[in-house]
């Protein structure tokens, strides 16, 4: 007899779709396809679990890279569903009793590694071998143990997922503080890249750029350091001086007498150093190991210093905006003038012949010639989820 004749003349699958339409099984996606593939696999591993006459204390069933073919939205949904698709298995074909299934997923999928809670990741990370030149090694971070005592950890996860955020799979990656920097930073890339060897272009790496603004850039740096992520930290130098009221209200940066940001005050002690302090830091103090400050300083000795992103660009572009000499005033109430999303539009795709600022160009470099210190690249984040607690052991991917 021959079943796949049998099959193919015989039998049709239809599946229901809107309006009372039915459509063929062929008319289905790559990703529908696979994703059914998967399901119908899970339940196979399910009945042969069922039909060992002793029941092992544990299931594990390894997914490898479940997104293929599969859109965003769908990539969420399966890896929030697993642990739900298990216990209705166990409802329909098992009285309810549970499945110690414990399901390891590897993936490059972003939208899969927000959905996941820290505590069920596994980091692979690669590295040289210390011990043998040019070689490589693959060093496993669990999330659980690493971050364990982390504040703001709970924050952290829900900013990366709401965000969409990618830290977990980039080479580098630099905070912004918002709307105009991130507008404007691919044409800054772009424009820093010029005349640069392929090696030390930006471009050419995998960036992770995350809008995070001043008042939580500080709270990234335990996971940054504990991924081993070279990052760049772009922020305001935001100027304040005490009013009347002994209050502290937005100022000129020569009149300052403290910085109202978050993320610089946590980088230096004391955290009330004032702007001209800041300005007089050396690069060697706004760096520390792989992360790297940048705030706005002069353009050059002697020069006015910018409160702001869009005052430090109409000072290093003063003929864009009909000035000659420009003045700290001048940049100060240009600023004020500016919307920040249409003025970065305008300069990311009207009006593109400009300077970066200094603080801007001078980071930027810094991260595009970087060599971390081992040569450590994320290859691959793995999640695992289940009933059960994660092994002692995580098993290593093939595929990293």
């Amino acid at each position: 007899m021959d079943v796949e004749r049998l099959l193919t003349n015989h039998t049709k699958v239809h599946y229901a779709g809107v309006n009372g339409i039915n459509l063929p099984e062929a008319y289905n996606g790559l990703g529908a396809r696979n994703l059914i593939f998967i399901l119908l696999k899970l339940l196979e591993f399910f009945k042969a679990f069922l039909a060992q006459k002793t029941a092992p204390a544990v299931h594990l069933i390894f997914i490898e890279e479940p997104e293929v073919h599969l859109h965003p939205q769908m990539q969420e949904v399966f890896i929030a569903q697993l642990s739900q698709i298990a216990a209705e298995f166990s409802k329909t074909f098992n009285n309810g009793r549970p499945w110690p299934v414990q399901f390891v997923v590897t993936t490059h999928s972003s939208h899969m590694a927000n959905k996941a809670p820290f505590d069920a990741m596994r980091y692979f990370l690669v590295k040289p071998d210390q011990s043998a030149a040019k070689l490589r090694s693959t060093e496993i971070k669990d999330l659980r143990a690493g971050l364990s005592g982390t504040p703001d950890l709970d924050f952290l996860h829900k900013y990366m997922t709401l965000t969409r955020c990618d830290l977990l799979f980039a080479d580098k990656a630099v905070l912004i503080e918002g709307i105009s920097e991130r507008l404007l930073l691919p044409k800054m890339i772009e424009k820093i890249d010029e005349g640069q060897p392929k090696g030390q272009k930006l471009s050419s790496q995998y960036v992770s750029v995350v809008e995070v603004g001043g008042a939580y850039a500080h709270l990234f740096f335990p996971l940054l350091d504990f991924l081993e992520l070279p990052t760049l930290v772009i922020t305001d130098l935001d100027a304040t001086k005490a009013n009347a009221e002994n209050k502290y209200v937005a100022c000129k940066v020569s009149e300052g007498e403290r910085t109202s940001n978050a993320c610089i005050k946590a980088w230096f002690e004391p955290p009330q150093i004032s702007p001209q302090e800041l300005i007089k830091k050396s690069d060697l103090d706004k760096t520390d190991g792989i992360l790297r400050l940048a705030y706005e300083v002069p353009e050059s000795q002697g020069q006015p210093c910018a409160r702001s992103f869009e005052a430090a660009f109409i000072l290093v572009n003063p003929a864009l905006f009909d000035l000659a000499t420009p003045t700290e005033n001048d940049a100060w109430e240009k600023a004020k003038e500016e919307g920040k999303s249409d003025f970065a539009l305008y300069f990311a795709i009207k009006q593109t012949t400009w300077k970066v600022p200094r603080y801007i160009a001078e980071g930027l470099r810094w991260l595009a010639q970087l060599n971390r210190a081992s040569e450590t690249q994320a290859a691959a984040s793995a999640l695992d989820g289940g009933a059960l607690p994660a092994p002692t052991q995580p098993a290593q991917a093939t595929n990293v």
